[in-house]
């Protein structure tokens, strides 16, 4: 029963796996061959509605608002699109459009919300390298202003910042890396110390990490997939830009997604807790670390094989998920009334999970293959935001599935429900034998519990903590009144005592004053005895 017991009280056995049926979906026709990082949300108008931006290989771009089964916007003859990406990229609390292009192209759309009528033109147009596979807006400096982080299939890590200083606007590069490996993602964390962390995926199952000085920090290999990776040894590339000799690693896809926000249930008791990041493999694997700070005998001995920084931090494992689907594209997601994000992934036969940062999986079968996959907010109807998740078909149709709210629910295990109790109740019967339940008992109240549905269960989960508190009740007067006895006892062998010494003082005062009155009546015979002229021997 114990062992038995234990094993179901296991972290690993609260992870359960379950299935949802998503109903509620708009559905769109958007015609061409759509790469998997073509396709993004977010507010691309600045009129506070979340759209959906999509774009194909023939060179079309085209946006979605609201239920409207039609582009609001267009824009044609841009080339092989293979990136999209929102941001405020100016740094003038706005938003734009950015399409990337594999001829090395990136356009730049500032659309405004009265201006849908149906055409869109970009307002900048630059060029950059090419071959571009990922690329996200964000401030990987820590100097308040937004860059341009780009990734190539050739191992390039680019970093573009907008300046107005010239007489023209323009896209000024800013730094570059060369990685001896292809780049499957990109994305930012947050270190310990508050500062900006750049998470670049490698195709063979490990991570890069670059701090916001531009040093490359550290090389992660979390699966143990990518072969010796402690021992690279990379450095920052300025000019010429050259090779490094690294040695080959597994060509396997890797995405990484940090910054995420954990519930407050599952929040770390440490002081000071570092940043949260997931990561997947093309084989199914996903995991949860934290980066935290190494332990001074943890930390380098100064041989020079490890990456600058290597020595300081760490990344802790918080959990590891195998799903039985290869997992192209992962995304974070916020849902209401939940204090923490959710993680979405999608394999390319349009199976779908949602992970809570329990390792708690909800289960989606989308009903046909993937061509991309994104998820966040869209406005479903004007000022009504909702979380969702979106595919791009082979049959060219964009499905947004908008019911999520309603299916991600935390999965209750039986533990979850009456674990406490029962293993309270264990705890009883091991340290008092005078427990109502006893060890053959034990196995049939188990029983008994699992075939309860979850209204009576709950209901007798009332019933056993009453009872578990009487226990304690019984225990603690049981206790108490041990105590009193232990005390009076005290007290009658004090008061015992007591009496036998006054009884002793008295006698003894007794033949001290008999002893005294001896000696007066000797002495006044002897006197007598002197007085009539006899003498007496003494």
């Amino acid at each position: 029963w114990g062992i038995w017991f234990g094993f179901m009280t296991r972290q690993d056995q609260q992870r359960h796996l379950k299935q949802i049926s998503l109903v509620e979906r708009l559905v769109f026709r958007f015609d061409g061959n759509v790469i998997s990082s073509a396709l993004a949300l977010g507010d691309v108008d600045n009129d506070g509605n979340v759209e959906l931006a999509v774009a194909n290989m023939e060179g079309v771009v085209s946006i979605f608002q609201f239920d409207t089964p039609t582009p609001v916007a267009t824009c044609t003859g841009l080339g092989s699109i293979v990136c999209l990406t929102v941001g405020d990229l100016r740094n003038c609390k706005k938003n734009s459009l950015l399409a990337l292009t594999c001829e090395g192209v990136c356009y730049i759309f500032d659309i405004k919300s009265s201006s849908h009528s149906g055409v869109m033109e970009p307002s900048l147009t630059q060029r950059i390298p090419c071959n571009v596979c990922s690329a996200i807006i964000a401030d990987i400096d820590d100097d308040d202003e937004n860059e341009l982080v780009f990734a190539t299939n050739d191992g390039l890590v680019c970093v573009y910042k907008f300046d107005q200083s010239m007489s023209t606007e323009q896209l000024v590069e800013k730094r570059f890396w060369k990685i001896p490996h292809q780049i499957g993602s990109l994305s930012t964390t947050k270190e310990p110390t508050g500062a900006t962390l750049l998470l670049v995926g490698l195709l063979g199952g490990s991570y890069l990490c670059i701090s916001n000085n531009g040093d490359v920090d550290q090389t992660v290999d979390p699966f143990g997939i990518a072969q010796d990776t402690s021992m690279f040894s990379w450095h920052l590339m300025q000019s010429p830009r050259e090779d490094n000799d690294v040695r080959t690693m597994a060509s396997l896809s890797f995405k990484v997604v940090g910054g995420i926000e954990v519930s407050s249930s599952s929040r770390s008791t440490d002081t000071n807790p570092g940043p949260l990041l997931a990561v997947a493999s093309l084989d199914g694997h996903v995991m949860l670390q934290q980066r935290v700070m190494r332990h001074m005998h943890e930390r380098d001995t100064g041989d020079g094989l490890t990456p600058p920084g290597h020595s300081l931090f760490k990344y802790r494992k918080v959990w590891t998920l195998h799903l039985d689907s290869p997992i192209f594209a992962m995304h974070k997601i916020r849902i209401p009334n939940h204090d923490g994000d959710l993680l979405a992934l999608c394999g390319w036969d349009g199976t779908t999970f949602i992970v809570n940062d329990a390792a708690q999986t909800h289960r989606f079968k989308f009903e046909e293959r993937v061509a991309a996959f994104a998820a966040g907010d869209y406005t479903v109807t004007e000022g009504r935001s909702l979380p969702c998740v979106a595919y791009v078909t082979f049959s060219n149709h964009i499905v947004i599935y908008y019911d999520l709210v309603d299916y991600m629910k935390p999965t209750l295990t039986f533990m979850d429900v009456i674990g406490p109790q029962l293993s309270s109740l264990t705890a009883f019967n091991s340290t008092d034998h005078s427990s109502p339940v006893n060890k053959q008992q034990l196995p049939l109240l188990l029983h008994n519990c699992l075939t309860m549905d979850l209204k009576t269960l709950l209901t007798y989960k009332t019933a056993l903590e009453k009872k578990i508190c009487d226990l304690k009740s019984a225990k603690a007067a049981k206790t108490v009144a041990s105590i009193a006895t232990a005390v009076v006892d005290d007290n009658n062998e004090e008061h015992i005592d007591t009496q036998l010494d006054e009884q002793e003082s008295s006698t003894a005062q007794v033949n001290m004053e008999e002893e005294e009155e001896g000696v007066t009546v000797r002495e006044e015979e002897s006197k007598r005895k002197v007085s009539n002229g006899h003498w007496v021997d003494t």
